[in-house]
């Protein structure tokens, strides 16, 4: 999806930009991996967690981080992760996709270019496929939306990232999970329904 609005220093030059959370997290630039440092990694996993929803100093921090000590003082931890995936992406031609809001940093990106959203999306057109008892479609749309997936059934999503495992983002990270094992029930639901008709 290219997105002229986070294009080129000259504003013009359009981009694609994905970010992906369904395993690994990885920024995108033209299906070209950006490396990013480690704080800068872990911030965008819980900017892209709600995107185009400014963050408070407060929330960011406590997804990430167990105790204020770990912080930093006056919040220095977070300004500089802040200023990393800035940089990062500034270095690559997107400007402005890490606004710095005054109620807190926020990602400027749609869902459309989140994995996590689409795969959300997927999930709700597959299932209302099913709910129609229109098997097949629903199948299909459940396999799509696990092949957003870059890791197998043991794999975590957001994996790598060193998040507070009593923070908030650690709870979607579960949340992630859980729908992706319902959307492998529901996909083996429908295929035996189908192979049930097909006997019948």
């Amino acid at each position: 999806m290219t997105v002229p609005e986070v294009g080129g220093a000259d504003g013009v030059i359009p981009v694609r930009v994905d970010v992906c959370l369904l395993g690994a997290v990885e920024l995108r630039v033209d299906d070209r991996a950006v490396t990013l440092p480690d704080p800068a990694r872990d911030l965008l996993a819980v900017l892209a967690l709600r995107a185009g929803e400014p963050l408070s100093p407060g929330l960011v921090s406590a997804a990430l981080w167990a105790v204020p000590a770990q912080r930093g003082v006056n919040g220095g931890r977070l300004d500089g992760a802040v200023a990393a995936l800035d940089g990062a992406l500034r270095d690559n031609g997107l400007h402005g996709v890490v606004g710095r809001d005054p109620a807190g940093p926020v990602l400027r990106l749609p869902g459309r270019q989140i994995d996590a959203p689409r795969f959300a999306r997927d999930l709700v057109r597959a299932r209302e496929a099913m709910a129609h008892d229109e098997l097949a479609v629903a199948a299909d749309r459940f396999e799509a939306a696990l092949a957003r997936w870059r890791v197998g059934l043991a794999g975590a999503p957001l994996a790598g990232c060193a998040l507070n495992a009593d923070g908030w983002a650690a709870a979607e990270q579960t949340r992630l999970v859980q729908m992706r094992a319902g959307a492998v029930e529901d996909r083996w639901e429908c295929r035996l329904r189908l192979a049930a008709r097909a006997l019948t």
